[in-house]
């Protein structure tokens, strides 16, 4: 659940419909009334009938547009990251990827033969440009086991820039990244690897 500068916001919640467990979003403005779950758009799941999970919400204080961003089985036993372009004006929430047009099940993370599971992410919205910097931990090699720490932006005319790996190739990866963005856009990732243990990547 997250606000914005109106008091408006946007809550995100699982829910069943008898047959698979849906991600549903549902936005209340700022006198307390809700809007059909989902506004337009019902679901921002991936379509399979695997339940999403790590549901997180990013929104613009003076605009009300924002991200939704989960966890999600793509249908092959890998988890994967997805990212929803949410407009507050319609309660649209718009797939987000690296083809075009995007379709919902396009995820924002590593998607090759030996990719695996993404593990866990933190995310942040740059308030200037509506942008959000989302860092996360995957599995990069299922048959090593290699696991890595990468960077996306998501913008919002629904393009992605990465993802880009920022950890030691030659290290093991320990704890999840974090991420902290200052207000030109200039972002830090912090993250455990190996020794020295604690590693930082400035990026933007």
């Amino acid at each position: 659940t997250a606000l914005d500068a109106s008091g408006a916001g946007l809550t995100v919640f699982t829910q069943s419909d008898g047959t698979s467990v849906e991600l549903l979003a549902e936005s209340v403005d700022a006198t307390g009334r809700a809007s059909a779950p989902g506004g337009s758009t019902a679901t921002a799941d991936n379509g399979t009938a695997n339940p999403p999970t790590a549901p997180r919400v990013l929104l613009d204080g003076p605009s009300g547009n924002g991200w939704v961003l989960f966890l999600q089985d793509d249908g092959s036993g890998r988890v994967q990251l997805y990212a929803r372009r949410y407009t507050r004006a319609n309660g649209a929430l718009a797939p987000v990827g690296p083809t075009s047009p995007t379709s919902a099940n396009d995820p924002i993370a590593l998607t090759g033969a030996s990719a695996g599971a993404v593990r866990s992410f933190d995310a942040l919205l740059h308030a200037s440009d509506g942008a959000a910097y989302i860092v996360f931990r995957q599995v990069k090699n299922t048959t090593s086991g290699a696991e890595g720490v990468f960077a996306v932006k998501c913008r919002v005319d629904g393009s992605i820039v990465g993802p880009t790996e920022f950890s030691d190739t030659s290290a093991t990866v320990e704890g999840d990244p974090r991420i902290d963005i200052d207000d030109k856009g200039n972002a830090l990732t912090v993250f455990n690897q190996g020794a020295p243990p604690v590693l930082c990547s400035r990026h933007s």
